[in-house]
């Protein structure tokens, strides 16, 4: 068990792992899937005060923290070793690894802590499509550029008129047309490009950013 969740914090505990056998690995993996209530890292860039939970926990300042809604969608045993378990999981944006690391750890008995963490995938991106540092030249990121529109895909869309886009093009405000509870931001969409990212505001749509035609 250590203060920051991960290999890189101070060890608080340490206990003696008990034979785990996989049977009873995935009962105990099965309650942390779908919605829980998931407490975050002290160490984490959550804000209290204006200022980050890791600035205080340097400060040596304990700060109680409230449990957050997260939801894990699926978790697979990759690997079951002595005292190493590697899984993959697909779950809910803020939801913290270290933690769920930390309270498998605890659920098992002996404590845990976080040794690696690869992000395979962030919405519509994977790591496939990544580029290793050592490799970031001209030439090869111009062939990996990704269009705008996909970039931004995880905002939803609106399909404009051509009267609508005549007015969005120019900045202009256009008329609510979707339910209040809508999402807050759109990509406006003409004839299959992006056309504005808009912001729903009192029961109209108003293009904040307007993309040139070459831009797109």
């Amino acid at each position: 068990v250590t203060e920051t969740d991960d290999l890189e914090g101070r060890i608080l505990a340490e206990h003696q792992v008990p034979r785990i056998d996989q049977e009873s690995l995935q009962l105990i993996l099965g309650r942390f899937l779908g919605p829980i209530e998931q407490v975050p890292p002290k160490y984490s860039a959550l804000k209290k005060d204006g200022q980050p939970m890791y600035h205080w926990a340097r400060q040596g300042r304990e700060i109680a923290l409230a449990p957050r809604r997260v939801e894990i969608y699926s978790m697979d045993l990759v690997s079951l070793k002595e005292d190493y378990i590697e899984l993959e999981v697909r779950c809910s944006k803020g939801t913290y690894m270290r933690s769920l690391a930390r309270d498998i750890g605890q659920m098992l008995g002996c404590g845990g802590t976080l040794a690696g963490l690869v992000r395979k995938a962030v919405g519509g991106f994977n790591l496939n499509e990544a580029l290793p540092l050592d490799s970031m030249e001209r030439t090869v990121i111009g062939s990996h550029l990704i269009d705008i529109d996909r970039a931004l895909s995880f905002i939803p869309q609106r399909e404009l008129t051509e009267g609508e886009y005549q007015r969005a093009v120019q900045g202009n405000i256009l008329p609510e047309t979707e339910s209040e509870d809508g999402p807050h931001f759109l990509r406006l969409r003409y004839q299959g490009r992006l056309v504005a990212i808009a912001q729903r505001c009192r029961g109209s749509i108003r293009p904040q950013c307007v993309f040139p035609r070459q831009s797109v």
